[in-house]
């Protein structure tokens, strides 16, 4: 199958031209570049022999069909038995209302394919097919597989659509189809979004599962290539496109866990970083980084360790940031960073006259960041403080040197909120929590689970005696 690209003799790649001539271009014409890009788009969609074509009663014909296939196969032979009907039924395959069933993921759907197959025509090839990329991930898709795959053996070899399918068959129909695709392109050096043309099927596509899948492989195969963090910029591209949450994860993961393990990096980190912050969340919650759907163990496992590292690199950035240019306290920050493994979640708390300077400053933090782990400190003059969580507690520390570290245990009522956008600096030191967490006594330390750590000399050796006893670290 030709597509308007080889028809035109057109292969222009919008990337490539402005990142070579990107100081000669101007905005207006890189954005008027992007525009055509997506008109070319839009007519490989329009003229694609795979296109979904949906029909304006698909509501009709789903309901029409459920409610024959459960008065028996003869209600379905009666109501399907011309090529109109069953050519809409076709097209209808994926569709659903409400909390019910696709037919395609109901106990009809075998029903549904044997009808079509008896009033095939090589048109309806195009829905099959599309049924087939729209639910490979969430369906047992093997009765679509074995309908395709018949009918591309029977395939006389005059049907255009036939014999598009079959030109790619290998990659839907063979259990090893998108390692292989995704092994193809990457020795073809080509980026993840090749893949439309590659398989000459138009990008409308893109949110399918089928993609899902060749996104999650195509990332997994890349991360051994020893010029992988040069090509981070085509996955991400393409994952802005697909646009699926469970999608992003997947990926992502394994892009964290490479990355950690081959490249120290600051601004590949936070190129990272700020992608994750745009697209999925704070990796410190919960609720934004939830398991995918039909996740393992082993998934879960290296999610929740993508996550961690996530929170490292943040944590690290902001604690040389809050440390360096804010404390400036090089013994503090030496500290800290021991147990950067443990830290969970942080805040840093200033003025409104710091935050504004604090954020000109550091434009290489995506703001969806700064807007998470900055917050305002009201009634502290000139004085920022620093509040991280580790385990079952929260450390607070300030910019002055001579203020003391404040610890609180999480299930203290007390403790800095960090979802919080304001808070005032009594409620960072809490006047009923200014007992010596560290004191002296001859060569001993004695302990408390919270209070104050104040930063007189050798005050590292007490507080590694306190994290030993109370976090086991």
């Amino acid at each position: 199958m030709n597509t308007a690209r080889n028809l035109l003799n057109f292969n222009f790649d919008a990337s490539k031209f402005i990142k070579l001539y990107q100081n000669i271009i101007d905005d207006s014409t890189k954005r008027g570049i992007n525009k055509d890009q997506k008109k070319i788009e839009k007519i490989i969609d329009k003229f694609s022999l795979f296109t979904p074509k949906i029909p304006p009663d698909v509501a009709e014909i789903y309901r029409l069909f459920m409610k024959s296939a459960k008065e028996g196969r003869s209600a379905i032979e009666r109501n399907f038995n011309s090529f109109r009907n069953v050519s809409k039924l076709a097209r209808s395959l994926s569709y659903k209302e409400g909390e019910e069933k696709s037919i395609i993921n109901s106990n009809f759907c075998s029903e549904a394919l044997r009808i079509i197959y008896i009033h095939f025509r090589p048109i309806m090839i195009s829905d099959i097919f599309s049924a087939l990329i729209k639910n490979w991930i969430s369906l047992d898709t093997h009765l679509l597989k074995s309908f395709i795959a018949s009918k591309l053996k029977k395939n006389n070899g005059k049907s255009k659509r036939l014999i598009a399918v079959k030109l790619k068959a290998q990659y839907y129909l063979d259990p090893a189809g998108i390692i292989n695709l995704c092994q193809n392109l990457i020795a073809d050096n080509k980026k993840p979004d090749d893949v439309f043309e590659y398989l000459e099927v138009p990008k409308s596509m893109i949110g399918f599962e089928y993609f899902s899948e060749f996104a999650e492989t195509y990332t997994k195969l890349l991360t051994r290539q020893t010029d992988f963090l040069e090509k981070i910029d085509g996955i991400f591209s393409f994952l802005q496109d697909h646009n699926l949450q469970d999608t992003y994860k997947k990926c992502l993961e394994k892009v964290v866990l490479r990355v950690d393990s081959i490249s120290s990096s600051d601004s590949i980190r936070m190129k990272i970083l700020n992608f994750c912050f745009q697209n999925i969340g704070d990796p410190s919650s919960d609720h934004y980084w939830y398991p995918w759907k039909g996740a393992n163990e082993q998934d879960k496992e290296n999610l929740n360790k993508a996550r961690k590292v996530l929170n490292q690199w943040l944590a690290n950035k902001f604690i040389y940031l809050f440390f360096d240019k804010i404390a400036m306290d090089q013994d503090r920050k030496e500290f800290w960073n021991r147990y950067i493994d443990y830290v969970t979640n942080f805040k840093i708390y200033m003025d409104n006259t710091r935050l504004w300077n604090f954020k000109y400053n550091n434009q290489d933090i995506e703001p969806a960041i700064l807007n998470c782990k900055l917050g305002q400190l009201k009634g502290g003059g000139n004085t920022s403080s620093f509040v991280l969580e580790m385990k079952n507690y929260n450390f607070v520390e300030f910019s002055h040197t001579g203020g003391a570290c404040y610890i609180y245990k999480a299930k203290n009522e007390l403790k800095p909120d960090l979802s919080k956008e304001t808070i005032t600096l009594s409620l960072l030191k809490h006047p009923d929590n200014r007992k010596l967490a560290v004191r002296t006594d001859a060569q001993y330390y004695r302990l408390r689970e919270e209070g104050r750590v104040r930063h007189h000399k050798g005050w590292q050796r007490g507080f590694k005696v306190w994290m030993k006893e109370y976090l086991t670290i």
